[in-house]
């Protein structure tokens, strides 16, 4: 099963729909299922409602949430974040990386097919930087930073790095070498993914798909 965990009811039907298109049985949830309940399901998609909460309440209600999927014994975690980077990024990373002792994280929020892009850490929205658009004065989650690394370490315990554009592109077993050099040699936790195309995506997924102590951080794309 792969266990999806959303902070709002859109993120948590946007990405839960990228699986059922490819066969798997989806449920999207406000609530961890009963175990026997979920027997039957693939994916399942759990909305916390965090986006607009404090990051203490955040990490919360992720952490709870996080504790009962990890006793379901899912083969993937992914952790879907608004492609936007509003809400609680940190905090909410950090409370799945604590409920499932995972010791990596790999983030790359981008969405190419809707103009959300990542290049040399710079999130950006239509080619700009997404604290200097509209997102950056949102009426209830503001973005003000749109450096993933930057942002990663004002709201997150653990140490972020990137892997540039030039890495990305040159596909999974770049990417492999760089996310081991990263951890290894500089204690990195959260490893942050340029990403412009999907075809660089598919390369950072690739990259580490073998692994299943890895956690997945992105969006819809």
């Amino acid at each position: 099963m792969i266990a999806l965990i959303a902070d709002d009811l859109t993120g948590a039907s946007d990405a839960g729909v990228q699986f059922a298109r490819r066969g798997l049985a989806t449920h999207v949830v406000f609530d961890v299922p009963e175990r026997a309940c979920a027997a039957d399901v693939e994916a399942l998609a759990v909305d916390t409602e965090t986006r607009a909460a404090s990051p203490a309440e955040a990490y919360r209600r992720v952490r709870d949430v996080a504790d009962r999927l990890c006793a379901m014994q899912p083969d993937h975690v992914y952790k879907k974040v608004d492609s936007t980077l509003r809400g609680n990024l940190g905090p909410e990373i950090d409370a799945v990386m604590d409920a499932f002792d995972l010791q990596l994280a790999v983030v790359a929020p981008s969405y190419p097919v809707m103009a959300r892009t990542t290049r040399y850490g710079t999130h950006r929205l239509r080619g700009i930087p997404v604290h200097e658009t509209e997102i950056g004065r949102d009426p209830k989650t503001p973005v003000r930073e749109s450096n993933l690394v930057r942002l990663l370490e004002s709201g997150s315990r653990r140490r972020p790095a990137l892997v540039s554009l030039e890495t990305v592109e040159l596909g999974p077993q770049a990417i492999r070498d760089e996310v081991v050099a990263l951890a290894l040699e500089r204690g990195v936790s959260l490893v942050v993914c340029d990403a412009e195309t999907d075809r660089a995506l598919r390369a950072v997924g690739e990259s580490l798909a073998y692994r299943r102590d890895v956690l997945w951080v992105g969006s819809a794309g």
